[in-house]
């Protein structure tokens, strides 16, 4: 079985001065092989403190269902280190796939938080049909988490990010594989978010970090060295819509809704 990864500047828009466009034209230099987060950068990431999350609605948290194991987390925090929010968000409900522990690549949950967050510029859900023209091998993804720099490198809780490659989709595109030896997730990112940039200059969130892929050359010292399986949030977008009751779609153009449905 695959080793399942262990469980922003958030001040106000017209205060943040580097936003997701500015990080992820930076090289990394120290996630593994990332860096940390400048304040502003990826403030969408956020830490309920034994996993992360992706705010992709004013009301609504992406994550992993297998974070969701030892109960519903009170709150998430926004802003650059775990242990030092800029504000706590509390939580109303969560919910887990129903799936998750029957078939491979439903480890997804959200929750809904108690107030909206409206002072924060989100990065919209990557849709199905999207997903299906630029989701592809070769294409750039950034990884961000507040896990460890490495199995045995300090730093766990500070916010980090780091530029990846996609390898492509598996279980009927309901998991991503990104990262390499050198740069991916690590202990710690559980259900903390993945980005990808489209050709118009928008980004959005595609997935959900859910464990290191199983590897013939991964390092039994390092288990953090290694590619890592994200939860398509594209695959899961009708059961995260119909189970909230959130729209996470509202550009329907870019992707009738017919076609994203099976």
């Amino acid at each position: 079985m695959a080793r399942r990864l262990a469980p922003a500047c958030l001040v106000f828009v017209h205060a943040c001065t580097r936003g997701p466009e500015d990080g992820a034209r930076e090289a990394p230099t120290a996630i593994v092989g990332g860096q940390i987060a400048a304040p502003g950068e990826w403030p969408t990431a956020v830490s309920s403190g034994r996993c992360d999350g992706t705010l992709v609605h004013p009301r609504l948290v992406t994550t992993a269902a297998h974070c969701l194991a030892r109960g519903t987390p009170a709150s998430f925090s926004l802003g650059e280190a775990r242990d030092h929010a800029v504000r706590t968000v509390a939580v109303d409900r969560c919910m887990g796939h129903p799936d998750h522990e029957r078939i491979q690549g439903a480890d997804v949950a959200f929750c809904l938080l108690r107030e909206a967050v409206d002072d924060v510029p989100i990065a919209p859900v990557l849709s199905v049909c999207e997903a299906a023209e630029h989701l592809v091998p070769g294409a750039t993804a950034i990884l961000v988490g507040f896990g460890a720099a490495g199995e045995d490198e300090p730093g766990g809780g500070l916010k980090r990010w780091v530029v990846v490659p996609v390898h492509g989709t598996q279980a009927e595109a309901r998991e991503v594989l990104v990262g390499s030896r050198e740069r991916g997730a690590c202990t710690g990112d559980s259900g903390g978010p993945a980005y990808l940039e489209l050709p118009d200059g928008t980004w959005r969130a595609f997935g959900v970090s859910s464990r290191m892929a199983p590897s013939t050359d991964m390092d039994p010292a390092d288990p953090c060295a290694g590619k890592a399986i994200y939860t398509s949030i594209p695959a899961h977008l009708t059961w995260i819509e119909e189970s909230s009751g959130i729209d996470l779609t509202p550009f329907e153009e870019r992707c009738p809704r017919a076609a994203r449905r099976p």
